[in-house]
């Protein structure tokens, strides 16, 4: 069988190793080419030895005209604003993309710039035109629209968390959905690679904070899916955190339970939607 060949854009930040990290234990991937702006020629393995002998490709400059390009999928693992500009670049050559910003989450023009409000982005899209072709890329709730899909919007850490964790519960009606707290930690890493005295470890050890207690951009998302899914408006309560941990999500949700709905009917919610 005929791998597919995978470009990761921002390979050498925390998001592109963690592409790195999947693809390399897919038996249907082969990574082609790894593509950044930083630490140039040297291998990935170089900046993160746990890769060694797993994959040791060096970092090619995104923008050399000489770059790779026959992909069949190109993951963009940088910040907001990068893939809405370049993406169309890469589907005009035939090659699906996935954006693991925030730019490709929301499939009109009007959603997205509320989320974009929310990271105090100001400007319009960079390529309004293609964010009615973008799915959002939680395959859980969309893996039959994934399937057909050119661009597919990768869905944010937290909201996949509480996403997950609600939408049993939401789709069959279960849970006073005006009840719904999402009470979430993560770890440093999910704040990216560019050093900040906040997260230095001295600063960080020891510390726990929340932030964006009100408007946090993965709030948006959260709404907006567990609406569609339960065909009306959701309002949540979401508090995130950071612990002095590398990495990782946990979501701890509470919600009241409708009168009548005991736990055999919540177990066989989870169990039949998943």
């Amino acid at each position: 069988m005929k791998k597919i060949k995978a470009g990761i854009i921002g390979a050498g930040g925390y998001g592109g190793c963690g592409a790195i990290e999947l693809l390399v234990s897919h038996p249907h991937v082969q990574i082609a080419a790894l593509l950044d702006k930083q630490d140039l020629g040297k291998p990935i393995s170089d900046l993160y030895p746990h890769l060694k002998g797993f994959c040791d490709l060096p970092l090619i400059d995104a923008d050399d005209p000489k770059r790779p390009e026959d992909f069949d999928v190109v993951f963009f693992a940088t910040p907001d604003g990068v893939g809405q500009k370049e993406a169309r670049t890469w589907l005009n050559k035939g090659v699906k993309v996935v954006d693991y910003s925030g730019d490709f989450r929301f499939n009109d023009a009007e959603t997205y710039k509320g989320y974009a409000a929310r990271i105090g982005k100001t400007q319009e899209h960079a390529s309004p035109d293609l964010l009615p072709k973008s799915v959002y890329g939680l395959a859980e709730l969309h893996r039959e629209e994934i399937a057909k899909a050119s661009l597919v919007g990768n869905p944010g850490c937290f909201a996949v968390s509480c996403i997950l964790g609600l939408a049993p519960a939401v789709k069959s009606s279960l849970v006073d959905q005006g009840s719904i707290i999402c009470d979430s930690k993560t770890g440093v890493s999910g704040a990216g690679k560019k050093p900040n005295p906040m997260f230095h470890y001295p600063a960080r050890y020891d510390a726990i904070n929340a932030y964006k207690v009100s408007g946090h951009q993965h709030v948006y998302e959260i709404e907006r899916e567990l609406g569609l899914v339960a065909h009306k408006e959701i309002r949540i309560t979401f508090t995130p955190h950071v612990i002095p941990l590398c990495r990782g999500i946990l979501s701890t949700i509470y919600g009241n339970l409708k009168p009548g709905v005991d736990m055999p009917a919540l177990l066989d919610a989870y169990r039949s939607f998943y």
